[in-house]
């Protein structure tokens, strides 16, 4: 017989069937064990004492018959039909095949302080569960319950999975839990077979959880696991089922996970809000949320996604003392995600971070992952989509080798912010101006002229250009924009990429008249008055005018669409060409309007419509694109308009003269212009909103 490695005592007898069951094998020990009392001076001595937990064995060599107190056991399932609260099973080191996911069912929750453990019986890396597909490892859903020392390798889904019934009724938690120095290897594998029946039933199928899923737990600790090749993320904590708080993790490795973050803490339940009655909008931590937790001395490197995150509704929260490096997403990320999110609360305090968002950083956006919204590498971030995130503490940090140390949503600004140590960043802390905050205006010369939010972050207008320029465009998070040539010639400032430029490519044209950027700020395209389309980066080719064999020569502007699966061109007489996914909701032509005036198009925010603007200052809306005021309309007369843009929301727009001259309508906000500055030129070409 295998000898336990543990054996625990002074645990609360159960009641009911199981205190019955107990006390029969109680007697059984006792009886076994009479050959063996002896007398020292008078005092008889047990065997093993009636208090001593049962222990179960599991074997590679073992039979799932009889009783795996006295002979091994085969598999942990069949050992699991024998347990009770507070025993141990201890798995002999080996390789164990399952076929089918392995569950600790919630009647054998242990005692506080007895709990039932299931541990490895010659340490972590001994004893091997492999998936001959089964979706989980092993699935416990019981309080109280101690998982040590075991390997999992290759499941359908989590190796280990932490949570309340799927039956129960919400909102449910399990409690006391200890997931500690497990090793999980190449998890979720049904991102490559997600149509297999084992995956499809998954809970979260398309997700499947990551290589450890905690979900719905209060009150434990997830210590010294070792997570690595999973092809999602490594360790979720979610609120699925009720909420999240209370726990430990710490001293975990989670590394060379594919495609998810690292460690995710995610509040998924919307109960988690109050939606009405007096406490609209405010926490309702009885039924979900992820609150309360503390996440520390932690190495979250080399994933996919963020080595660290919260999500959604996870506040008050201490991630301390962690290390993050190489992820393709920013070492520390606290994003909402939508509006409504509760992401208040969270302290961000001596951790180190070296340089992260290697895949998404560089404006690469990967599929089915959280956009991080700027396009360079990234330390700390801190997202905050339409809702305010509040009593962030972001502190005593040591961040390297990023191009933001930290990076921050207009509506994150209040984050305290103190002691952090940050080299090698070309910016320290960025701060992206609120969208609509802002302006820039441009010159033929590639002078950069900026008002309100908007940064300055370089300009051409001390060189001398072989073609002047005649377009801008501004990456995701206004921290910096590109410039385009006549020739095509691409000048790139602030954290704008290079992705290429015409010249580059050895191809000569002097008719460019445009450029629009990529909604990841991957790319860009360049448009030429013969319609003909150049894309770089993330920027996908939808087709031109030349490729169409439609001869002009009068094209003055290209707009993408929100989603970058398309674009439109427009001419001088307000024809409208549209390309991808980009609709055609109208043009001036189409409704017998003679102009040859028009110098601009700006889409709405959803894409469901266009302005267009003519030197004069009129104004052309199609489709949802509202009419808010021209300047023919208001009895001014000018010729010299060269742009317009229109705000985050499409409630209002923006116009440009040539003088640099601007004139807002609807929630455009005037933050200055060039004659109120009384500066003098007539060379103004364009204008970009933050």
């Amino acid at each position: 017989m295998l000898v336990p490695t543990a054996i625990r005592s002074h645990r609360t007898e159960p009641s009911g069937n199981g205190s019955s069951r107990r006390a029969t094998r109680v007697r059984r020990l006792v009886m076994g064990s009479v050959a063996a009392v002896g007398s020292i001076g008078g005092t008889a001595l047990l065997a093993q004492p009636a208090s001593a937990a049962p222990t179960l064995t599991i074997s590679p060599t073992g039979t799932d018959t009889g009783n795996c107190q006295v002979t091994p056991c085969l598999t942990l399932a069949y050992a699991l039909t024998q347990d009770a609260p507070g025993d141990t099973i201890s798995v002999a080191a080996g390789t164990y095949d399952v076929a089918s996911t392995t569950t600790v069912p919630a009647t054998l929750s242990g005692s506080v302080g007895s709990p039932t453990i299931i541990q490895s019986a010659s340490g972590a890396g001994a004893t091997a569960f492999v998936s001959t597909g089964a979706t989980y490892g092993l699935v416990v859903n019981a309080s109280n319950v101690t998982v040590e020392g075991l390997t999992f390798d290759s499941f359908g889904a989590a190796g280990i999975m932490v949570s309340p019934p799927q039956s129960a009724s919400p909102p449910a938690t399990v409690s006391g839990d200890t997931v500690m120095n497990n090793v999980i290897n190449n998890a979720d594998q049904c991102e490559n077979t997600p149509s297999t029946p084992a995956c499809t039933a998954a809970i979260g199928a398309g997700d499947y959880g990551e290589s450890m899923w905690i979900m719905s737990a209060t009150g434990s600790t997830i210590q010294g696991n070792n997570l690595e090749g999973g092809l999602g993320g490594g360790m979720l904590i979610s609120d699925e089922l009720g909420p999240n708080h209370g726990n430990t993790i710490e001293s975990n490795i989670v590394e060379d996970n594919f495609l998810g973050c690292g460690i995710t803490l995610a509040g998924h339940n919307m109960a988690a809000v109050f939606t009405s009655g007096p406490n609209a909008g405010q926490p309702n931590p009885a039924a979900g949320g992820v609150y309360s937790n503390t996440v520390e001395g932690n190495t979250s490197s080399d994933n996919g996604a963020t080595g660290i995150g919260l999500f959604n509704f996870a506040y008050n929260n201490t991630i301390s003392g962690n290390t993050a490096a190489g992820n393709g997403e920013p070492g520390i990320e606290v994003d909402s995600t939508f509006p409504g999110a509760d992401l208040n609360g969270n302290s961000i305090t001596g951790n180190t971070v070296g340089a992260n968002s290697l895949m998404d950083g560089p404006g690469g956006n990967s599929p089915g992952q959280h956009t991080i919204h700027a396009t360079q590498t990234s330390g700390i971030m801190v997202i905050a989509k339409a809702t305010p995130v509040t009593g962030t503490v972001i502190a005593s940090n040591t961040i390297s080798g990023n191009y933001y140390g930290i990076w921050m949503s207009a509506l994150g600004a209040s984050t305290t912010l103190t002691a952090n140590v940050i080299t090698g960043a070309k910016v320290a802390v960025f701060i992206s101006p609120a969208p609509g905050s802002g302006y820039w205006e441009l010159g033929s010369d590639g002078g950069v002229f900026s008002f309100g939010a908007s940064p300055y972050e370089g300009s051409t207008g001390g060189l001398k250009l072989a073609q002047p320029v005649v377009g801008m465009a501004a990456t995701p998070d206004g921290g910096g924009y590109w410039l385009v040539a006549r020739d095509g010639g691409l000048f790139n400032f602030g954290d704008a990429n290079y992705y290429g430029s015409l010249p580059g490519l050895h191809v000569s044209v002097s008719d460019i008249v445009g450029v629009a950027s990529t909604p990841d700020g991957g790319g860009y395209w360049m448009v030429a008055k013969d319609g003909g389309v150049f894309g770089f980066g993330d920027a996908k080719y939808y087709g031109s005018l030349p490729g169409m064999k439609v001869s002009v020569s009068n094209v003055v502007g290209i707009a993408a669409t929100p989603d970058g699966g398309g674009y439109w061109m427009v001419a001088k007489d307000g024809g409208i060409f549209s390309f991808g996914d980009a609709t055609y909701f109208g043009s001036l032509p189409g409704m017998k309007v003679k102009v040859s005036n028009i110098v601009g198009i700006a889409p709405t925010s959803d894409g469901n419509g266009y302005w267009l603007v003519g030197s004069d200052g009129g104004l052309f809306g199609f489709g949802d694109a509202k009419y808010f005021g021209s300047l023919p309309g208001l009895k001014v007369k000018v010729s010299n308009v060269v742009a317009m843009a229109a705000t985050p929301d499409g409630n209002g727009y923006w116009l440009v003269g040539s003088d640099g001259g601007l004139f807002s309508f609807g929630d455009a906000t005037y933050y200055g212009s060039l004659p109120g500055l009384h500066i003098k030129v007539s060379n103004i070409v364009g204008m970009v909103p933050a």
